[in-house]
C-alpha cells in the first residue's frame, strides 16, 4: 500500500483548520483518512460535515474530528460556521436521489458552495469535487481513467451532470 505521507508535502496544512463536506461519502472519507494520518503531527483542526447520524461502524473513525451535523442547504447553519483555511466541498454525488429532489441537489451544489466560499479565510483554498456521473454515457464495461462521460444535454440528469 502506498503511504501518502511519503509522497506529499503537507507543511502548508500545519496549524490550519479544514472543513470537509460530505464527510461520510466516498470522497469525504478518503480525504479524512489521509488527514487522520497527519492530523496530530501538523496540528490540523479538521471539521467533518455530515448530514445524518454517524453510522455505528464509523463512530470510532470520526472521534478525532469535530463533526458538524445537519443539512448543508441550511443557510443559518452555514452562516454560523467559523472561517476555514481550507474547504473541501464534496458535491452531492447520488444521481438516483437527484431525480427525487432536483432543486435540493442544485442548492447543495450552488447555494451551499457560495455560502462555503464566504467561510473561507482571505488566503484560504477551496476545492469543489464530485465523482458523480464522471463516466456517465460510456458504453464500455472496462473504463480507464483517461475517459470521461459523454452524456447528452437531453439526458434526464443533464443539469446535474
Amino acid at each position: 500500500m502506498l503511504d501518502i505521507k511519503l509522497n506529499i508535502d503537507f507543511s502548508q496544512l500545519k496549524n490550519k483548520n479544514i472543513l470537509i463536506t460530505g464527510a461520510s461519502g466516498l470522497i469525504g472519507l478518503y480525504f479524512l483518512s489521509s488527514l487522520k494520518n497527519i492530523q496530530k503531527e501538523y496540528n490540523i483542526k479538521v471539521c467533518a460535515w455530515i448530514k445524518n447520524d454517524i453510522e455505528p461502524y464509523l463512530k470510532d473513525f470520526f472521534k478525532d474530528f469535530t463533526v458538524i451535523q445537519g443539512d448543508i442547504t441550511d443557510a443559518g447553519l452555514l452562516k454560523s460556521l467559523e472561517p476555514f483555511d481550507f474547504i473541501i466541498h464534496a458535491g452531492y454525488g447520488q444521481p438516483n436521489r437527484f431525480m427525487d429532489d432536483k432543486i435540493k441537489t442544485i442548492k447543495i451544489n450552488t447555494l451551499s458552495t457560495m455560502y462555503l466560499l464566504d467561510k473561507l479565510k482571505d488566503e484560504g483554498k477551496f476545492l469543489y469535487i464530485s465523482s458523480s456521473e464522471i463516466y456517465s454515457g460510456l458504453d464500455e464495461y472496462h473504463i480507464t481513467e483517461k475517459e470521461t462521460g459523454k452524456s447528452s444535454t437531453d439526458h434526464p440528469r443533464a443539469c446535474y451532470i
